[in-house]
């Protein structure tokens, strides 16, 4: 493991709808990995509600939504890994209310980006020094589904490219509908396809598992995990597998699942649930993708939205919302276990975890 790592962390800065929000902005410390110690901590303010990131491979560049309830920005930054700061470099609208999702096409050359509650989704192209040019895409669902709280109408939730990179799926949580939309037909949205899952699931965010062709969609309504295969084309496409992400002995009352990863050997998934409080873990079938349940763990926390696993596999970093901190745990990287390390890093409401 390595003796020290980048930690970003995204947060809400102000009072929404769904959040009291009280954090700083941006937060980029290093973690002490030997005693899981902060060595060095900044924050990046400026930006309302910086509630989820994207941070590219050789961390120089880092992406932000400004997730508000009235029109939406997303933000570009140079990394300066020598003096730990980050230089803004270009903003645009993103022309819908609560942009909450942000990713690349597998070609880094579109970001992708989802507004909650304005229900579309933009794509702009970034050029080679990070800066967000004039969208080339915009496309806004209609729709609805059977919880009348949450699904009276389109809720796009996350975007993220296929690895074929000839397609990217939209997960829609007002529509119960995952949409499929072709690269190279974005123009022909007659031939807009979508998956439909189970009404009243609510799905959020989805993993792929790039060793299989399956991937995984955690619901956060109905707090259900489906597993989906697809062929080569992406024309045939099949939940094979759905399943709890909680704990099937224990009742729990409150079902709001959250975040979904993989863990880099691809032996185990985990997914957070804000309801009670846990992360699930499940191993993974290495020949069909399958899952089977294997424990579930408190976070030591309250309202996991977010959570994220180092390159190495070694550690889990959870960020809970409403209690204002972020929670450690060593992973076993064959057994799929968590540890808790007991140790705590308060930062005010945070959203997001990535780790370099």
């Amino acid at each position: 493991m390595k003796k020290n790592l980048d930690v970003f962390i995204g947060s809400y800065t102000q009072k929404e709808a769904h959040v009291n929000g009280t954090g700083k902005g941006i937060y980029w410390f290093k973690l002490d990995t030997d005693s899981f110690n902060v060595k060095e901590e900044h924050y990046f303010d400026g930006i309302i509600n910086p509630s989820y990131l994207y941070v590219d491979s050789d961390k120089k560049l880092l992406y932000s939504v400004e997730e508000t309830s009235e029109n939406g920005m997303v933000h570009s930054f140079r990394i300066d890994n020598n003096n730990m700061k980050l230089n803004h470099l270009s903003s645009r609208s993103t022309d819908g209310a609560s942009p909450c999702h942000l990713s690349f096409d597998n070609k880094h050359k579109l970001l992708m980006v989802a507004n909650y509650s304005g229900g579309n989704i933009k794509l702009f192209p970034v050029n080679d020094n990070g800066i967000i040019l004039e969208s080339i895409y915009e496309y806004k669902y209609t729709g609805n589904s059977i919880n009348k709280e949450r699904q009276n109408e389109s809720h796009p939730h996350s975007i993220i490219s296929v690895p074929d990179n000839k397609h990217f799926l939209v997960q829609d949580l007002g529509t119960d509908k995952i949409w499929i939309h072709d690269f190279d037909k974005l123009e022909n949205n007659s031939e807009l396809k979508s998956i439909n899952i189970h009404p009243g699931s609510g799905p959020r965010h989805l993993a792929f598992n790039r060793k299989l062709s399956v991937c995984y969609l955690i619901n956060e309504l109905n707090a259900n995990i489906n597993v989906i295969s697809f062929n080569n084309h992406f024309d045939n496409i099949n939940v094979i597998q759905t399943l709890p992400s909680l704990n099937p002995d224990i009742a729990v009352n409150r079902k709001l699942s959250a975040a979904i990863h993989l863990h880099p050997n691809g032996k185990y998934l985990y997914v957070s649930n804000r309801g009670s409080d846990t992360i699930s873990i499940f191993y993974v079938n290495n020949k069909n993708g399958k899952l089977t349940f294997v424990d579930m763990v408190s976070v030591d926390g309250k309202e996991p939205r977010d959570f994220n696993i180092s390159p190495d596999g070694q550690l889990l970093i959870c960020a809970n919302q409403n209690s204002n901190d972020i929670t450690i745990f060593n992973v076993n990287s064959e057994t799929g276990l968590l540890k808790y390390t007991k140790k705590r890093i308060k930062i005010n409401s945070p959203t997001f975890v990535h780790i370099n």
